[in-house]
């Protein structure tokens, strides 16, 4: 972890002093992606506030789902780079709060079973997990600068990793099966609905 922390501090030092006398004066493409200042939003900052009107003057139903863009003027993006306050405009408050709960239910019940799992048998289903439930945390908190739930790339390994993660979920050996019953379609229905709304 050391190494590559190291590795990446290297990387992005590197791209950030030497990328100015590697650019020919003529291509200003790279210096305006790279040299902005760091408290620069690219226009987050606008798409939020717009957000942010929309979820306020429809605060239960919101404005309906993919209005986001067709409420707001034609420049600006289809989505404002914020899951939760896409979430709120589009859905409405309401909607909003269930996901969040929801979300935070799961993210406990993950954290909870690794930590339970700490010494396990197989320690390399336990790394695994981890890194797992590492990169699930990563996107969630980027889904929030950045429209990584919107596009289908990011979708498509979303599932492969939740479903990785799932299909590490220890399963626990009891003899009542009703209650491993309920708990099945309880997941078949999480699923459901996580893919009704990325859908």
């Amino acid at each position: 972890q050391l190494s590559g922390l190291l590795l990446g501090c290297f990387l992005f030092g590197a791209v950030s002093l030497l990328h100015a006398p590697l650019t020919s004066p003529a291509d200003d493409s790279l210096g305006q992606s790279i040299q902005r200042p760091i408290s620069d939003t690219s226009g987050r900052l606008h798409m939020w506030t717009i957000a942010w009107r929309q979820a306020s003057s429809n605060p239960v139903l919101g404005t309906g789902p993919g209005r986001f863009a067709c409420e707001s003027s034609p420049a600006t993006p289809s989505h404002p780079h914020n899951f939760v306050l896409q979430v709120a405009a589009e859905w409405g408050f309401p909607a909003t709060l269930l996901i969040l709960l929801a979300g935070a239910w799961l993210a406990g019940r993950l954290l909870l079973t690794i930590t339970r799992n700490c010494g396990s048998e197989r320690p390399g289903e336990q790394l695994l997990m981890i890194l797992l439930a590492i990169s699930i945390f990563a996107a969630a908190i980027h889904a929030n600068l950045s429209g990584i739930l919107m596009t289908p790339a990011s979708q498509l390994m979303g599932c492969l990793v939740l479903g990785w993660a799932i299909g590490l979920y220890p399963r626990a050996e009891t003899e009542d099966s009703s209650r491993s019953f309920v708990s099945a379609w309880a997941m078949g229905a999480l699923g459901i609905v996580v893919s009704l709304l990325l859908t």
